[in-house]
């Protein structure tokens, strides 16, 4: 009687089906403007890694937009400084007139205190926009991936992991 034996061998299995990407995305900038690079991982079949810069839209207006905001963010503290001193100012003044009654809030420029607030709030609300406005002219991959198609400015990519 012989011993049995292990024995490596081939064994072919045939199947066919559908292979679709785990991730799939189409590029769409968030801000109007030229587009002044393209990467060139752009193309059908092209590979990208995440973090590299695939489209670059000109920043140069969306760098004038920060510096107008920084410019009212600046404009509004000093306004607010401003009626914070003249608030101070009135108080003070009122306290020395040594009056019984209260004062209005007009007298104790609350109003024009609360508007300057509301403006810095604005001032800076604009210039976070503008910053945010500024980081969309550079988009970045968001992952690893290829290029299924390329139709115009939309790209449709897919994540390298669903080709493993």
């Amino acid at each position: 009687m012989r011993a049995l034996e292990r024995v490596d061998f081939p064994i072919s299995v045939k199947s066919q089906g559908t292979v679709e990407a785990a991730t799939a995305i189409r590029l769409i900038p968030e801000v109007d403007g030229m587009v002044t690079a393209i990467s060139p991982s752009l193309k059908r079949g092209g590979v990208f890694r995440k973090g590299e810069l695939l489209v670059a839209i000109d920043s140069r207006d969306f760098e004038l937009a920060v510096t107008r905001a920084s410019a009212q963010v600046a404009s509004a503290q000093l306004r607010l400084a401003t009626a914070e001193a003249e608030a101070k100012v009135a108080a003070q003044d009122w306290r020395e007139i040594g009056t019984e009654k209260e004062a209005s809030a007009l007298l104790l420029r609350q109003p024009q205190l609360a508007e300057a607030k509301s403006t810095l709030a604005a001032a800076k609300a604009d210039w976070e926009k503008a910053n945010l406005d500024l980081e969309r002219t550079q988009i970045t991959a968001p992952f690893d991936g290829r290029v299924l198609f390329r139709d115009g400015f939309g790209v449709r990519q897919t994540s390298a992991a669903a080709e493993a």
